[in-house]
C-alpha cells in the first residue's frame, strides 16, 4: 500500500547475527521502519536503531504493548504514525 516512490526504496534485510552486523545494518539505513501488528513490549529494535543515529518511523498500535510511543517519542527519535497511511507519509518525509 506504499506509494511507488517509497516502495521501490524498501529493502528487506535477512536475519543478522552479532553486534557488529547489527551496527553496520542500522548505520547504512536512511530510515528504520517498524510496523508491528500488535505493538512492542519494550522496543529493543527501536532503541538499537536510534543508538546508531538512524531515524525511526513506527506505527503506533495501542491494542497491546505500545512502547513505540515511549521509546521513539514523536518528533524526537523519529516519527510515530497513527495509521498505515500516516506511516507511508512519514517514510517519504524522512527517507
Amino acid at each position: 500500500r506504499l506509494p511507488a516512490d517509497a516502495r521501490r526504496r524498501v529493502i528487506e534485510i535477512p536475519l543478522l547475527h552479532g553486534d557488529q552486523a547489527l551496527r553496520l545494518a542500522y548505520a547504512s539505513m536512511d530510515v528504520f521502519v517498524h510496523a508491528a501488528e500488535i505493538g512492542e513490549t519494550f522496543g529493543m529494535v527501536l532503541a538499537e536503531a536510534m543508538l546508531c543515529h538512524t531515524p525511526v518511523v513506527t506505527l503506533s498500535r495501542p491494542v497491546r504493548d505500545n512502547s513505540q510511543l515511549e521509546v521513539v517519542q514523536h518528533d524526537v527519535g523519529g516519527l510515530v504514525a497513527a495509521t498505515e497511511e500516516d506511516l507511508a507519509h512519514a517514510m517519504t518525509m524522512l527517507g
